[in-house]
């Protein structure tokens, strides 16, 4: 039998989303302080439509948890890959209390790395409001490369606003890891966990 893979950082790990985690993940997008921040944008849904949209076309959605107590911290999928360009797309959720408690930041990376290391993929991008933008721009500039910005292209909030799009290459990738094992991770290699 084989085992889904738990893999592990220094403050972090993933392992996969399962169904026992759907309702703390449908609680997280419908919390006020997190619904405008994804891509529904504050659109009320039911829980069963959040995760629907949640897992939409999903290559791998993981769990972040902190490894002291196992406690959710956020959800990481990468999704709607294009294996001809070697593409694919990043979504984050974080749990309201943890949201620049840069433990989703690590779970961020460990996914990066779970994709670069088990697909042939070339590129996988993020895209984001400008709204959002600078909550996370210290590590979204560590990470990415912003690559695109559609001018006034969501509405939102009474105002439109930019679409920024960033991404993180393979190569950038293997650069970045090198780096956060040395700071970050403070040695820490990415390890995968049994059980």
């Amino acid at each position: 039998m084989i085992e889904d893979p738990v893999v592990s950082g220094r403050l972090c790990r993933i392992r996969p989303l399962t169904r026992p985690d759907y309702d703390t993940v449908a609680a997280w997008v419908s919390d006020p302080s997190v619904s405008f921040r994804w891509r529904l944008r504050g659109a009320l849904t039911g829980p069963d439509a959040a995760i629907q949209r949640v897992l939409q076309n999903p290559l791998c959605a993981v769990i972040v948890e902190r490894k002291s107590d196992a406690r959710p911290v956020g959800v990481v999928v990468v999704s709607d890959a294009d294996f001809r360009d070697g593409i694919a797309y990043l979504g984050v959720i974080a749990a309201p209390q943890f949201r620049r408690s840069g433990l989703v930041f690590e779970g961020v990376a460990l996914a990066l790395d779970y994709g670069f290391l088990n697909w042939n993929l070339r590129k996988i991008y993020a895209e984001m409001l400008e709204y959002n933008f600078d909550s996370v721009a210290t590590g979204a500039n560590t990470l990415f490369e912003i690559e695109a910005r559609f001018r006034d292209h969501a509405y939102w909030g009474g105002d439109y606003w930019d679409l920024i799009v960033m991404t993180v290459t393979r190569d950038r990738w293997q650069e970045i890891s090198k780096e956060l094992s040395a700071t970050l991770w403070r040695g820490v290699r990415l390890t995968r966990e049994s059980g």
